[in-house]
């Protein structure tokens, strides 16, 4: 501008020309600072609501006149108590930000919306003193400087994954492949965010895939690939097994959470989840039956009336769920690693025993039989039966049947004159149990 010798004012136009103003007065504006954070899935599209995102001054500036606005829509900051961090949860329409002084920014995702997985990495971008954004690479230049590109109309665009969760059914004995014919059933139990459902849950593999009419259930066949689930969302979930194939074990309930769009839950015995908390394996054991036929060592018969126990050699061990037929099966009070059954003119079937190692034992032998001798042996995890021999060593049995004799007691009485000598025949003798047992079984040679 010009003060002209009487005293007037005149500016320079963008012709070069100068033009005197009114009252010797020059008026300037200055545009308010204006930044657009755009949240959406990774390769654009919709904005994501639900969001939760922080803005830190990196330069510890007072952001507390800060405003926002989504679409036509004022929304409310939260500013933290030293005025230099806001948050905010996005909507359907990018976030605008007025007033945000000049310098430097952390954009850091707290919570991914729905049916994403967060954010890991937080995005940094200038605010330069022409208003002008630009955002960071997170790449560095040949200096060791951080390169930084425009953010485009001024947009910092932060995208999120879509949530991906894999669950697959395994052999406990053969990991290669996917176990199939197994029903399954996955419950969304109570979601995160008010009235989510698996509507929208996108489904691949598996076999039979189908949801219920309230869309809180998925429940599919296990095929040669495993299910995967995309969009499953946040909430806490139960996975079971509503039927194994044939000759396997259903697995344990699971119950489990997804958060930011992964699995958090830690893995139990049978229910495996990865460390990315995006793979779910559930195995299956194959159904262990061993029989114990118990045989009178004379005739190759099945003995009856003996006290069979089994226990685990470890004490842990819980034999609850043991079954088995052709006898009945009894448990101790105080302790569930034994039980144990009486044995019966059919040889016992024993179903459930887990992985282990075992001791079979005769606590009570029938009457007029000597006990067996302690057999040790193991279910393996393909549900084979193994017995240790005198070398120590375990060697599979066949048809997985432990065979035990009992040998018949024996007691010969002889009758002679005082002094030994031949037996004295037609002497009538009496034995008498004084513990008064059955004797009407007895036998006698001569």
């Amino acid at each position: 501008f010009k003060v002209e010798a009487d005293g007037s004012i005149s500016v320079k136009g963008e012709d070069d020309k100068f033009t005197a103003v009114e009252n010797s007065t020059i008026k300037v504006n200055d545009e308010v600072i204006k930044a657009t954070i755009s949240k959406t899935a990774v390769g654009g599209g919709d904005e994501l609501p639900g969001a939760k995102l922080e803005i830190t001054s990196l330069d510890n500036a007072d952001l507390s006149d800060i405003t926002a606005v989504q679409g036509n829509e004022k929304i409310e900051l939260t500013v933290s108590d030293d005025n230099s961090t806001i948050s905010f949860v996005s909507g359907n329409a990018p976030t605008e930000l007025s007033k945000l002084p000049v310098g430097k920014y952390e954009l850091t995702e707290i919570t991914s919306p729905d049916g994403y997985t967060l954010k890991e990495e937080s995005m940094i971008f200038v605010i330069g003193t022409d208003g002008k954004i630009e955002v960071s690479t997170g790449e560095k230049d040949d200096n060791g400087n951080d390169v930084y590109v425009s953010a485009t109309n001024g947009i910092v665009h932060m995208e999120d994954e879509i949530s991906k969760i894999s669950i697959s059914k395994k052999d406990m004995a053969n990991a290669e492949g996917e176990l199939a014919e197994a029903e399954m059933k996955l419950t969304l139990v109570e979601a995160s965010e008010e009235g989510a459902t698996l509507k929208d849950v996108e489904t691949a593999g598996g076999d039979k895939v189908a949801k219920n009419e309230a869309n809180t259930e998925i429940t599919w066949t296990t095929a040669e690939e495993e299910l995967k689930l995309t969009g499953l969302p946040d909430g806490k979930y139960t996975l079971e097994e509503t039927a194994a194939p044939t000759g396997f074990e259903v697995i344990t309930k699971f119950d489990f959470t997804v958060e930011n769009g992964v699995v958090t839950t830690k893995s139990v015995d049978d229910v495996i989840v990865n460390e990315a908390g995006d793979f779910i394996t559930a195995v299956d054991e194959a159904i262990k039956k061993i029989t114990i036929s118990k045989w009178d060592i004379t005739n190759d018969k099945e003995l009856a009336g003996a006290i069979i126990k089994i226990e685990a050699v470890d004490e842990n061990a819980d034999l609850t769920k043991v079954a088995i037929e052709n006898a009945e099966i009894k448990f101790n009070e105080n302790s569930k690693n034994y039980f144990t059954y009486e044995s019966t003119e059919k040889s016992a079937v024993i179903s459930g025993l887990p992985t282990g190692e075992y001791k079979l034992i005769e606590d009570t032998a029938p009457l007029g039989y000597t006990k067996f001798t302690e057999v040790t042996f193991k279910v393996e995890a393909d549900g084979s039966i193994s017995v240790k021999g005198e070398d120590d060593k375990f060697t599979t049995v066949e048809n997985s049947t432990i065979k035990v004799n009992d040998e018949v007691l024996k007691a010969t009485i002889s009758k002679t004159a005082a002094g030994g000598g031949a037996e004295l025949p037609r002497a009538e003798l009496v034995i008498k149990s004084l513990d008064k047992l059955d004797l009407s079984v007895i036998t006698a040679v001569q």
